[in-house]
């Protein structure tokens, strides 16, 4: 999980999602009704999950994901979904705003245990959580890859 500077990474990007994240001033403002969940006055709904994906885009439509702005952007790269844990309904968060500090927050959950996984799975000994690539890079918008 990386915790990155929210004025220099104020977008996310999933297979479902490209949009700026929420801003820790709406997230402030608005009423948490449960756990990183807010209500703003509007009725609309801000959380954590809103940026979660579902694993088999990974595999099929989506090898990247990551926060960027307009000179900066933070990917990860992935080969494919063997690595993860869960099947095709596994949804896994990939990007969100921080409640408490405001940060963007890129995670690469190589076994997440939110949407329907559990902590106690067992893995063949031997098993590769790999490989992925990191690319921290400086671009003008779009993303050149997609």
């Amino acid at each position: 999980m990386w915790r990155l500077d929210n004025t220099s990474f104020p977008n996310g990007f999933t297979s479902e999602r490209d949009e700026a994240l929420p801003t820790l001033s709406d997230i402030l403002a608005a009423n948490k009704t449960q756990d990183e969940t807010w209500q703003r006055a509007d009725g609309t709904y801000i959380t954590k999950y809103d940026f979660s994906t579902f694993l088999p885009s990974i595999q099929g439509n989506l090898s990247v994901w990551g926060v960027y702005g307009e000179e900066v952007g933070s990917w990860y790269i992935h080969g494919g979904k063997d690595y993860f844990n869960g099947d095709h309904l596994k949804q896994e968060l990939m990007v969100h705003r921080e409640s408490a500090t405001g940060d963007a927050v890129q995670l690469n959950m190589v076994h997440g245990t939110h949407f329907m996984a559990v902590s106690n799975d067992s893995f063949a000994a031997g098993k590769t959580w790999g490989p992925w690539l990191w690319y921290l890079v400086s671009f003008s918008l779009p993303f050149p890859f997609l």
